[in-house]
């Protein structure tokens, strides 16, 4: 009896579960798009909402729910652009539908830059920037297509001096018709200048050669592509595996450039190159030190020629072993 009563009272917790959760739907009908109506619908949380805290029959809890997820569903539709859209709640005896309205959507006619000191710009960056503006403009005015234009403008403007430029934000001011203004803050910061260039990491490599291959001297003005340059020419290196550049602003204008490297395994098959002629070169100056021993014992003076031979062949030896050790090391 215990039994049928535990049963009867799990069979009515899922069925008031079940109800609940499917009384409140999405209704992507009157949307005319079906990549839109598809990223609603994949964006679409409330069933797993409602299901994983409020299925207890809690009004409340249900209401909430559904107020965040028509704030998100409505964020989304205006980062794509619809920046009119609406998700309209409707509330009937059966069911919580959530209807999304779109409206029109809007495309950008025109960019107004802020936080851009156009006189201490360069004529190419500024030119630079009227193409990337052309090429913002009659875009749809999406939180994507805003990222990426946000991004071009700050690498153009931080490619010379301006290393610290950073993107404030990217927002919209509507204008007649389905045209709007993207209003762009950037943060240009100030002019910088190289500063020393500090290495880590190093375990063969001798920092002294490390310089050598520095493309600028401190107090140069700050390019990007200078410091391109550098990482290029330390990943051509043999020695090296990986290197990470990193900036610091420090005070005066003046940037520390932090270059980490991991250099790669020793090779030690170029110890083992020596070769046929080497090997008989070392198997000679070690037969002419012997003989040279035993004529010195001996006290026999005509075996100085083999010991004049016995020196050459050292030379040699030597030669062959300091151009292996050299490569081994670089």
């Amino acid at each position: 009896m215990i039994t049928v009563r535990i049963i009867a009272i799990l069979i009515l917790f899922f069925s008031a579960t079940v109800s609940v959760g499917a009384s409140v739907r999405l209704d992507t009908s009157r949307v005319m798009s079906p990549d839109i109506a598809s990223a609603l619908r994949q964006a679409y949380q409330l069933p797993t909402l409602i299901g994983g805290g409020a299925a207890d029959g809690a009004s409340e809890m249900v209401s909430a729910a559904v107020e965040r997820e028509r704030t998100r569903l409505q964020r989304l539709l205006v980062d794509l652009g619809y920046l009119d859209a609406e998700i309209l709640v409707t509330h009937t005896d059966a069911a919580i539908v959530l209807r999304p309205v779109l409206g029109q959507r809007y495309r950008v006619t025109a960019v107004e830059l802020r936080g851009v000191r156009q006189s201490e710009l360069e004529r190419k960056v500024v030119d630079d920037l009227a193409v990337i503006i052309s090429d913002f403009v009659g875009q749809p005015a999406t939180a994507r297509i805003a990222g990426q234009f946000g991004r071009r403008i700050v690498q153009t403007v931080g490619a010379r001096d301006f290393a610290l430029a950073g993107l404030g934000s990217v927002g919209w001011s509507r204008s007649d018709g389905a045209g709007v203004t993207a209003v762009v803050e950037l943060d240009m910061g100030l002019p910088m200048r190289f500063g020393s260039v500090v290495f880590s990491g190093l375990q063969r490599l001798q920092e002294e050669d490390l310089h050598r291959l520095v493309p600028f001297r401190p107090g140069d003005r700050y390019e990007q592509a200078q410091i391109e340059v550098l990482r290029d020419r330390l990943e051509a290196l043999n020695a090296v595996n990986r290197v990470n550049i990193s900036i610091e602003a420090g005070e005066g204008g003046v940037l520390a450039v932090d270059t980490r490297l991991r250099e790669a395994p020793a090779d030690l098959s170029a110890l083992r190159k020596a070769g046929p002629f080497g090997l008989a070169s070392g198997i000679a100056a070690l037969a002419g030190l012997a003989l040279a021993r035993i004529a010195a014992a001996a006290g026999a003076p005509r075996l100085r020629p083999l010991a004049r031979v016995n020196i050459a062949c050292v030379l040699t030896f030597a030669a062959l072993a300091a151009e292996r050790l050299v490569s081994f090391l670089a």
